[in-house]
């Protein structure tokens, strides 16, 4: 199951891929990341941090905690480049993840991220910035 969603991780990063730097980066993440995929996600106003591995969603705000949720899906929109990553937590709530190959900038620290991110969870809409780890 692992290896179906690098699989299929990788193909949507290759979609996605506007420019040949990308691609390059593309195939060499895939390959660094063969066994575990990391991702971080931050965001202000209010704050929350999403991170991701392989099988898993972690999500913290400063409201609920850490939370834990499980990818169900991933999908490339077909109108846009971007990637749309769905996962679910215990009690079945769903959270959405999209994430646009377009560089951002960190409206509290000034950090310069490969991406651009919005999560979408309950009845909010965050947007912040992701990097692969």
């Amino acid at each position: 199951m692992r290896i179906y969603l690098i699989n299929i991780l990788f193909l949507v990063n290759l979609l996605a891929c506007q420019t040949q730097k990308q691609l390059d980066l593309a195939l060499t993440s895939s390959a660094k990341h063969d066994s575990k995929y990391n991702m971080v996600c931050i965001g202000n106003e209010p704050f929350w941090k999403l991170t991701m591995d392989q099988d898993s969603f972690y999500l913290q705000t400063i409201e609920e905690g850490k939370m834990a949720f499980y990818r169900t899906e991933i999908f490339a929109k077909k109108d846009s480049t971007h990637m749309v990553l769905q996962a679910k937590n215990k009690e079945n709530q769903m959270i959405i993840l999209e994430l646009f190959p377009e560089k951002c900038m960190d409206s509290m620290s000034g950090e310069l991220f490969d991406s651009k991110a919005k999560l979408i969870w309950k009845n909010h809409i965050w947007e912040g910035c992701a990097r692969q780890e």
